[in-house]
């Protein structure tokens, strides 16, 4: 097999839970996305058609629509912006650790009003990367000279892998059901004429349609994020079944944003990725031949 050079990494677990952190703050913009999309259309739809007669809309405040349509985007956004410095801060762990630490500290600070899993996962990694570097100083240990064979995934690994394709695919069938029904209301008769003026419409017909707008909405980006796990999984499974961190990191992020539309395949995802994190550290077992030919070069 083929030999490759090793380093061992003592920032390996604060960088599986900065990833961690990151594929939450995906998740969370996963699900506000399609609520402020929802919000609006509504919105549009209030402005430029309804004009007077949206006070009739059954449960649609239009200035509560606003505010809540306001803070959505402004949620997206510190999400946005706790991404870009949880990335920036996992490149400089072995470089600059201590932007690091201030940078997973701010995520932290910032996921006070997006993901509270997320402060925690982020308090943890960054009090783990204190201690770290106060115990081995700035750089990380690296064995110069210490080689292993190629690692690749294991039976148990490959299974969860392709239980959570077949899981993932299993879902997208069961999304496009769940969204017969609604699809069917927003394309009705009584839709149409909701459009046209929403005041000869009764309040139930029209919280049903306020209601299939939101959850299609939702089956929608239920069907992305898992449309995106079923896609790494393919690639993943017919490209190449070697193990390395940018995999490990793949498979953590997308089980994480996977967590609420997807959820037994994300647990699996997951679990992959911290196995490959685990079995990155792990210090590689040589026999005699493998000693021999290492001399021998």
């Amino acid at each position: 097999m083929e030999k490759i050079g090793r380093a061992t990494m003592i920032y390996k677990s604060e960088k599986m839970l900065n990833m961690i952190g990151i594929g939450l703050q995906i998740l969370t913009i996963s699900v506000l996305l399609p609520y402020a999309l929802y919000k609006m259309r509504m919105h549009i739809y209030i402005n430029k058609k309804l004009e007077g007669v949206a006070d009739q809309m059954i449960g649609y405040p239009i200035e509560s629509s606003d505010q809540t349509l306001f803070w959505l985007c402004i949620l997206m956004i510190v999400s946005v912006i706790t991404i870009i410095l949880a990335f920036v801060a996992a490149k400089n762990f072995k470089n600059r650790p201590k932007l690091t630490i201030t940078l997973m500290f701010i995520c932290a600070f910032l996921s006070l009003v997006t993901s509270l899993p997320a402060i925690v996962i982020w308090i943890i990694a960054g009090i783990k990367t204190i201690n770290t570097y106060k115990r081995n100083g700035k750089s990380e240990i690296v064995r110069e000279n210490e080689t292993s064979k190629t690692k690749k995934m294991d039976g148990f690994e490959l299974g969860l892998l392709i239980a959570s394709l077949s899981i993932s695919i299993l879902c997208i069938i069961i999304y496009a059901l769940a969204t017969i029904p609604f699809a069917m209301i927003i394309n009705s008769e009584a839709s149409r004429t909701f459009y046209r003026d929403p005041s000869v419409i009764d309040g139930y017909t029209q919280t049903m349609i306020y209601k299939s707008f939101l959850y299609t909405s939702f089956i929608y980006s239920g069907v992305l994020v898992t449309v995106i796990a079923i896609v790494v999984l393919i690639i993943y499974l017919i490209k190449s079944k070697s193990v390395n961190f940018l995999k490990a990191n793949l498979f953590i992020i997308v089980g994480c944003a996977n967590l609420i539309f997807n959820i037994i395949a994300g647990l699996f995802l997951l679990i992959v990725g911290i196995l490959l994190y685990n079995k990155m550290g792990q210090k590689p077992e040589y026999d005699e031949k493998d000693k021999r030919e290492e001399l021998a070069q």
